[in-house]
């Protein structure tokens, strides 16, 4: 089609058909772009919509996280208090002082003598958390106060293992029940 005849049809029509050709005409484009823009202002809300929910969430999750971290604390405390007490059964540092001061004390109770007292190399135990310190004690007395002494160490609150015992009688005692003992203690202490 000629643009000249399509220019003579346009100024041969009536005045409100021709009103109504360039409404449309001019209404096309923006009926267009806003039909474009709702599509991505659809799309952009229901992203936002999602966010919104995922953040939601996520701040609900924290809410409860936070509404337990009184709890949390409080058991963090007990644990303290638990390790606290442990430590006074495995220390981090063997006090030799403090344990010859105790034997010394079974030795006056019991009845006792303590001739020796050997502390030995400590022993780090493989994919463990305890260090072993041996230490050589030897003993002389009857032998139930030799057994009672021993049973004393190993009530003590500090955790002391008796690993050997080698008892042999006094040849000059022997009628009165005197022994001789060499033992083995495994002092533990935490690394």
């Amino acid at each position: 089609m000629d643009i000249d005849l399509l220019v003579d049809r346009y100024k041969t029509t009536k005045f409100s058909t021709r009103a109504l050709l360039v409404f449309v005409i001019a209404t096309f484009y923006p009926l267009l772009t806003w039909i474009e823009e709702g599509e991505i202002l659809t799309e952009e809300l229901e992203i936002a919509e999602s966010e919104t929910e995922s953040k939601r969430q996520e701040y609900s999750e924290i809410k409860e996280k936070t509404a337990r971290i009184p709890e949390l604390e409080e058991n963090l405390a007990k644990v303290e208090n638990q390790l606290e007490e442990a430590r006074k059964y495995l220390p981090r540092k063997v006090a030799m002082d403090e344990i010859l001061k105790t034997l010394a004390e079974f030795e006056k109770k019991e009845n006792v003598r303590l001739t020796q007292f050997t502390p030995e190399q400590e022993e780090p135990q493989p994919q463990t958390d305890y260090i072993e310190k041996p230490v050589q004690i030897s003993l002389y007395a009857k032998f139930p106060r030799v057994m009672a002494f021993l049973d004393a160490i190993v009530h003590m609150k500090k955790i002391i293992h008796i690993r050997k015992i080698d008892m042999t009688k006094d040849i000059e005692n022997a009628d009165d029940g005197y022994i001789n003992a060499n033992v083995k203690l495994i002092i533990y202490r935490s690394r």
